[in-house]
């Protein structure tokens, strides 16, 4: 009766490991096809490298807020706050349920699309110039909404 349950588990592993092992690597996913942009694209097509950086935005918003800190558990916070944090992936404008990777490096979806792994960028910076903290995204997450700073 042992054997039964240490062969199930190790024909589960098998599986799960060869599945993990046939994951594609992309630097996207798409639900509809195949991805428009190849891994070494440096833009999208409809955007503009050249164009001027700088100036101001000005957003309005109806309501108040009592926090900049999009992830505490307590209290409202600004509308569009998290507009200034980067994603994991950004979606792509010119095709349908794409996107691409942004903090990701690199995605690998397994055949099934039921998981995916991504791989972060290790040249990430913050708006000082200097290198992102190395600490793991969704420690850092938990940890600020359970500490409210």
């Amino acid at each position: 009766m042992r054997r039964v349950p240490a062969i199930g588990l190790a024909s589960f592993l098998a599986i799960g490991l060869g599945v993990a092992a046939s994951a594609a690597t992309t630097p996207g996913m798409s639900l509809f096809g195949d991805l428009r942009y190849g891994p070494e694209f440096e833009h999208f097509d409809y955007t503009t490298p050249d164009a001027p950086k700088g100036g101001t935005m000005r957003m309005s918003a109806i309501g108040t807020f009592d926090t900049l800190n999009p992830f505490v558990v307590k209290g409202v916070p600004a509308a569009g706050i998290g507009a200034i944090f980067d994603t994991l992936t950004v979606r792509s404008e010119d095709e349908p349920e794409s996107s691409y990777g942004l903090v990701a490096e690199k995605i690998e979806l397994a055949p099934d699309k039921l998981s995916v792994l991504y791989t972060i960028r290790m040249d990430l910076r913050d708006i000082t110039g200097e290198g992102a903290p190395n600490v793991p995204l969704v420690l850092r997450r938990r940890h600020k909404s359970r500490k409210g700073g």
